[in-house]
């Protein structure tokens, strides 16, 4: 059975550079992240009842800071593996 969607091509763009997609993709999490908080902010701002806003929808942003934290603290090398081979304990340290 084949699908609708088959035969269907992304479009390429002129401006498209596959060698900066990671620079592109963390500027755009980065600006999302920001977006995210100065919204919540703002809402916490205008309504500072906990009526209107509960506290817990803070919850969302506490947790994605601290996945923020804990992707980042991660290279790309120790996901692949390649740092392993240097360091202070070397290939020990796995």
């Amino acid at each position: 059975m084949s699908g609708c969607l088959d035969n269907f091509e992304c479009p390429q763009f002129d401006c498209y550079n596959p060698e900066k997609r990671n620079a592109i993709a963390s500027c755009a999490a980065g600006a999302l992240f920001f977006i995210g908080w100065w919204i919540i902010i703002d809402a916490a701002a205008a309504y500072p009842d906990n009526a209107d806003l509960p506290k817990a929808a803070h919850t969302c942003g506490v947790v994605g800071t601290i996945a923020l934290f804990l992707i980042n603290s991660v290279s790309n090398g120790q996901v692949r593996g390649d740092a392993y081979t240097n360091g202070c304990l070397g290939q020990t340290g796995k």
